[in-house]
């Protein structure tokens, strides 16, 4: 927006100055090829209308509405899940794919007031028109698949609680055929042009590495990464629902249909979002000749023997049912996870974060003020960044939880995997604050010294429905 004010966040932010305050909000990034970063430049970003700024406001209001419905249905549906595993145990795994997705719109919420608080230029990161029409957008987007959530996850535990054992099963199944059905809705209505941008980048992922690599294209490939687990959940929902025509909904969730004969669909599914971002890095790497996107695709390429040691762990477990943590198929799942874990968290804090580098220590002619991170951060106070790399370290090795059988039997297994997949899908929003944080500060001259401020009445950002 043009008087350059962003979202009423409790943050500290930096405010980086050399000659002349650098007022962040009103830069651009240029793309640059293909994986090879942004060039800041001045923007004018459009003011929204009177108009606009009521409906804003009239949206912001039923957004929050749709929050609170969203919360309250999905304590309801893990509170149900928890208590009646064996009659929801199908429904509870097609559902909580689907909740996933629209958990991470309603978090990239989040991510935006973060970005627009710290003046990140997050618009001409991504190619997009203003911060304006991004955030009306996300939040109608949000709010509408949210209400849908909701919507059929009432309906399945009403059902549920009637007792109509049949007729439960088609609602999580058609819940992914409506969702998929809004995005993919052709007609210029329900933000047709932030729906298409989506479908654009997607398509450019599902070819890689035919096009060049936008920031956009690996930023979102990413996201996809966390969401892994939702194509297994997917197909899942398809393969019971096609079942229900040969077998009887009680036959589905007693014999292991959909839940092991496709095991094969299942690991490649699982695979894809790896694969995407490992066929994007080898370009980036045909592109540019830079080493670290070899290395970046030996990091995806190490998600690969996982699900391979994950499949096998599973399909023994099916003849041994003490395969798991004695059988030799455990403990290669066990070393192959690790080193994946191990790989991917010091991807995370050196290269997406640009932590732990030559710049915090002596051999830089200029040494950060804070040891182990990077000499410009625009969000304060600065030990949130200590914090958050402890947290994702934490979240990373979270599946070791696993192997204690104290806290693994407190719950149905269902339901704990659930929240292992949320807390990824919560890391990944996490990591989106600080990866284009780091990208933003990529262009900043190292000598150039921070000043911290905090908000405060005077100058508090406003976002659009706040106006």
């Amino acid at each position: 927006m043009a008087d350059g004010k962003h979202g009423d966040v409790p943050l500290l932010i930096s405010d980086v100055r050399q000659d002349r305050p650098h007022d962040l909000s009103e830069l651009t990034s240029v793309r640059q090829g293909s994986c090879s970063g942004f060039v800041m430049d001045g923007r004018i970003a459009d003011s929204p209308t009177v108009a606009s700024k009521v409906n804003a406001t009239v949206n912001s209001q039923r957004h929050r509405l749709s929050v609170i419905v969203f919360a309250v249905c999905a304590l309801l549906l893990a509170f149900a899940a928890s208590r009646w595993s064996e009659l929801l145990s199908a429904e509870f795994r097609m559902l909580r794919g689907s909740f996933n997705v629209v958990l991470l719109i309603y978090l990239f919420l989040l991510n935006i007031r973060g970005w627009r608080a710290g003046n990140i230029s997050y618009i001409k990161m991504f190619e997009l028109d203003n911060d304006w029409t991004v955030w009306n957008s996300v939040s109608g987007v949000s709010m509408h698949t949210g209400f849908l959530w909701s919507f059929g996850c009432s309906v399945t535990l009403l059902l549920c609680a009637l007792n109509r054992t049949t007729a439960v099963s088609y609602v999580p199944v058609m819940l992914w055929v409506a969702l998929f059905t809004y995005f993919v809705w052709p007609f210029k209505s329900y933000f047709f042009e932030s729906r298409m941008w989506m479908i654009n980048v997607l398509y450019r992922i599902l070819v890689s590495p035919i096009h060049e690599v936008s920031f956009a294209d690996f930023w979102v490939a990413d996201q996809l990464n966390s969401l892994a687990s939702v194509f297994v959940d997917f197909e899942f929902s398809m393969c019971f629902l096609v079942g229900l025509g040969s077998y009887s909904v009680a036959d589905l969730k007693e014999m292991p249909v959909c839940r092991i004969a496709t095991w094969n669909s299942q690991l490649i599914l699982a695979a894809l979002p790896a694969w995407w971002r490992f066929a994007q890095c080898l370009r980036c790497y045909y592109d540019t000749k830079e080493i670290p996107h070899l290395l970046n695709a030996g990091k995806y390429f190490s998600t690969f023997p996982t699900i391979v040691a994950a499949g096998m762990l599973a399909t023994a477990q099916l003849n041994r049912p003490h395969a798991w943590q004695t059988g030799p198929e455990f403990h290669i799942w066990l070393y192959t996870t690790v080193f994946r874990a191990v790989y991917v968290y010091v991807w995370d804090v050196r290269m997406d974060w640009g932590f732990f580098k030559c710049n915090s220590f002596p051999c830089s002619p200029v040494r950060s003020k804070h040891p182990f991170l990077r000499t410009h951060l625009l969000f304060s106070p600065h030990w949130v960044y200590y914090g958050m790399i402890l947290l994702d370290l934490v979240l990373r090795f979270s599946f070791l939880v696993k192997l204690c059988p104290v806290i693994f039997g407190m719950v149905p297994g269902d339901v704990f995997f659930s929240i292992l997949l949320t807390m990824e899908v919560v890391r990944r929003f996490l990591w989106n604050f600080f990866r284009l944080e780091y990208e933003q500060t990529k262009s900043m001259p190292e000598d150039a010294p921070t000043k911290s401020r905090q908000f405060s009445a005077g100058n508090t950002p406003t976002l659009p429905h706040e106006m």
